[in-house]
């Protein structure tokens, strides 16, 4: 009977967690958020159109990873600030343009850049205290804020994988794997408008009041 009823257990919150569209023993799917950096403004010259377009768009490279790492790690931006134009380029998913003007010699853009999540992870992983693994109940009062609590966990850089152990109407267990360390990812998920908080009886995740 015990059997039965554990079985019985797991079958109704994987039947949950399918209608949330959650994966168990995964993360949800990966949300762009942190990893996209809008609005880099860039301008250079150069001896023709297209060399002016090709430094303007590396300097907002450049800028745009300054910024996450200002955002997401600030303890390590000496250490990753300036990388290797090959290996910046390996961190680039695509870049979106807007407001392109173009001369002769001249070249300015607004750039929207986007980077990859595994790959941001992974290097800032290499660096600061270090992975880390909790156990954090997440709270919520609908499905809507649920969904929204999944949206921006997976758009963390904080966060590199997220397990589900648990789900009631209005609470969820996760353990979270988190790219380097507990203090880190109560100010990267603070960005995100979600509150990490350590409590007598453990991690507590909730979204932040508008």
């Amino acid at each position: 009977m015990a059997r039965i009823d554990r079985l019985r257990r797991g079958a109704a919150i994987g039947v949950f967690a399918a209608l949330l569209g959650v994966p168990l023993g995964g993360r949800p799917a990966v949300a762009q958020g942190g990893f996209v950096i809008r609005d880099i403004p860039v301008e250079a010259s150069g001896p023709s159109p297209m060399a002016a377009r090709e430094i303007a768009h590396r300097e907002g490279f450049r800028l745009a990873w300054r910024r996450l790492l200002e955002a997401e790690a600030p303890d390590q931006v000496a250490r990753l600030a300036d990388l290797p134009d090959s290996e910046l380029d390996r961190l680039v998913e695509s870049f979106e343009i807007d407001r392109e003007h173009v001369t002769t010699t001249r070249y300015s853009a607004a750039m929207t850049v986007i980077f990859r999540p595994a790959q941001v992870r992974a290097l800032l992983a290499r660096g600061g205290a270090g992975p880390a693994q909790i156990e954090a109940v997440a709270v919520f009062a609908s499905l809507a804020e649920w969904t929204e609590i999944r949206r921006r966990l997976a758009a963390s850089p904080a966060v590199s994988a997220v397990e589900l152990r648990g789900l009631s109407a209005n609470a969820a267990r996760l353990g979270l794997t988190l790219t380097a360390g507990p203090e880190r990812a109560v100010a990267s998920l603070a960005a995100s408008g979600l509150v990490l908080a350590r409590e007598p009886e453990g991690w507590r995740l909730s979204r932040r009041a508008d």
